[in-house]
């Protein structure tokens, strides 16, 4: 069961920044956010890659794991903090 969720929250994880960034690149609101949106978009199918190889290799799995989770928690934390200075405008 935890692998079969895992997998489809890394599917998502994957994609959610991308399509975010879609629709963020044209509100003026999130004026630079979409380059950070962009970037994190990026750098999470690179960190799943670098996560895949490390769980075959059975290398630094855990490290690599956290780093991805840490930086999809970290485009979260900021996209939330965004939101709520645009909800208190």
């Amino acid at each position: 069961m935890h692998l079969i969720v895992s997998v489809i929250g890394m599917v998502f994880m994957t994609f959610c920044p991308i399509i975010t960034w879609k629709y963020m690149k044209n509100d003026e609101r999130w004026h630079n956010f979409d380059k950070f949106t962009l970037f994190i978009g990026i750098m999470i199918p690179f960190l799943m890659t670098l996560f895949i190889i490390s769980d075959i290799l059975g290398f630094l799995i855990g490290l690599t794991q956290r780093i991805l989770y840490w930086t999809f928690s970290l485009w979260i934390f900021v996209i939330a903090l965004k939101l709520l200075k645009i909800f208190k405008e």
